[in-house]
Order: C-alpha cells, then structure tokens, then sequence
C-alpha cells in the first residue's frame, strides 16, 4: 500500500516537472511534421498501395503505415508481392521528434530526425498470405463520399494512395467507418500480425 502511494506521488511530480511545449515548439513540430513523415513513411514510391495515418493536433497518438507492391525485379508477378510495414518505437514519431526538439532547441531538423526510432518490416507473400490476401480484398471495397455537412474535430487522417490497374487514387479520409478505411486499418492490423509471427 506505502508502495503503491509513493508510486503514484512520484508519477505526479514527474508529470509536474516534465517541461510543457511553448507555442514555438508546436510551430517547429508543424513545420517538419510531413518531412518527417516522408522520411519514414514516404508515399511517393508508387506501390501498388500506401497507407499512412496519424492524428489531426493529437502528436502523442502512434502513426500508422504500410506499401503493398511487386518485389524488386519480379516485374508483375502477383504471387512476388512485398509489403512494408513502420510502426514508431515507442512513442509515435511525433512525440519523439517534439521531445528531442525540446531537449535542444537549436539542433536542426536534420540532426534530430536520425534519433527518432522506428522498427521496418518487409514481408513477402509467400511467408505472410496477408499480403495478396488483403491486396485482393482491395479491389472489392467500393469508396464512399461523405456528406457535404461532414465535420469532425481532430481525426485520426487516414491517407490511402492507390497506382493500379490504370487508375491513381490519392485520399485522405477523417471517417473511420469509410470502407477504404476499414479495408487499411483491417489491412494494417493483419500486415502487422504476421510481422510479429516472422520477428
């Protein structure tokens, strides 16, 4: 019992000692959000599909990401599918890079990103039948618009680009129950899943 209450009167003062972000900390992690974001979970490599999430003013939520394409060299051979899945270690890359800023303001950008850690998975799909499984299932899903009068505050954004069969689909969707929404973060889920199994 003494035990448990000191725990939790420690747990207080760090949260009371833990330094606040300023306004210009906020505006610094604006500014290098998406280059961040695209060193990590780039979404102009042109797979076949990208998926790529993070929560709108929320930097403490973990971002999502994972590719579906052919294999290097393998032309369009459906059964040489490779997936790529980035999930930040830890704490989500936001929070990373914001506490790394606070801790040395003058560093740049560049100096900072190389210290913001990440784990990279690749899976094929003959080791993980998610991969062709879920691609297929993509073809099926129908994409739904909203509602003019839609508005949500602060969304998870859920940003999909699609480079096949002819057609190039670039979204970015805040409805979590959109069906192209649902098939990524099913699709995420089970990518992520046999990443786990093979690691």
């Amino acid at each position: 019992m003494v035990a448990t209450a000191l725990g939790v009167m420690l747990g207080v003062l760090v949260a009371i000692q833990a330094p606040k972000p300023s306004l210009d900390d906020w505006h610094w992690l604006d500014q290098f959000r998406e280059a961040a974001f695209d060193r990590f979970m780039p979404v102009g490599d042109r797979p076949l599909v990208t998926y790529r999430s993070f929560r709108d003013l929320y930097q403490d939520v973990q971002e999502g990401y994972f590719t579906i394409g052919y294999g290097e060299g393998t032309g369009f051979d459906k059964d040489r599918l490779v997936a790529t899945v980035v999930v930040p270690t830890g704490e989500s890359i936001q929070q990373q890079l914001l506490q790394l800023h606070m801790k040395n303001r003058a560093a740049s950008f560049d100096s900072l990103i190389g210290l913001v850690s990440v784990r990279r998975y690749t899976l094929n799909a003959q080791k993980c039948s998610a991969v062709r499984i879920r691609l297929d299932a993509l073809s099926k899903v129908t994409i739904s618009l909203p509602a003019r009068d839609t508005f949500s505050l602060h969304p998870v954004l859920h940003r999909v680009v699609i480079d096949f069969g002819g057609t190039r689909v670039d979204a970015t969707i805040e409805k979590d129950d959109n069906p192209l929404v649902r098939w990524a973060t099913e699709t995420a889920s089970a990518l992520l899943a046999c990443a786990i199994d093979a690691h």
